[in-house]
């Protein structure tokens, strides 16, 4: 288990089952804006069900394929910032981040700050070469996160996913070691 500090009223925590039931509630109260966008949603039907994501979760950060992380805003957890799916592959180590946020703390830069957090974790603590986010062609929010954390826009992934039943195409936007490394340099 860590905590990471972001500021003085954010921080990150690796997912924990005491979290559990606020995790589902938030899930719940979100669910009409999260089900256009997020495909774990319409699966998501109970505290039990969450329990195993975050179980899940955690044998994959012991395998270090996964850092997947709460968000707390004045220790109110208050979204997720998730970097999974890491692996190398033809010599490139690479992961992808996923992230939702209680829509009553967006538009704050909350989830900048987050991505930018997991993004050092990711860079400076696993070694990654290059960092994928995946958003919905049609998702202005996610895909503006994105783009504010440097990220370029690789190309349009036809017919990609499926959320709450309907086939939809994703933005693919990749933000590589050197580029995160030269940007923190400016900053």
């Amino acid at each position: 288990m860590f905590k990471v500090d972001i500021n003085s009223n954010l921080h990150l925590e690796l997912l924990d089952l005491a979290h559990a039931k606020k995790m589902f509630e938030l899930g719940q109260k979100n669910k009409d804006e999260f089900i256009k966008w997020l495909p774990w949603v319409e699966k998501n039907k109970s505290v039990e069900d969450t329990k195993e994501f975050i179980k899940q979760s955690l044998q994959n950060y012991a395998k270090g394929v996964e850092v997947n992380c709460s968000i707390f805003y004045n220790s109110e957890l208050v979204g997720n910032v998730s970097l999974g799916g890491i692996k190398k592959k033809l010599g490139i180590k690479k992961g992808v981040i996923g992230y939702w946020l209680d829509s009553n703390f967006q538009k704050r830069g909350i989830m900048n700050k987050s991505v930018a957090k997991i993004l050092e974790i990711g860079f400076e603590k696993m070694g990654l070469d290059k960092v994928l986010i995946h958003c919905d062609k049609d998702n202005i929010n996610s895909c503006s996160v994105a783009i504010r954390a440097n990220f370029k826009l690789e190309g349009l992934l036809r017919e990609d996913a499926i959320v709450n039943g309907k086939v939809v195409d994703l933005k693919q936007f990749s933000l590589l070691k050197k580029e995160y490394f030269e940007n923190k340099n400016i900053c």
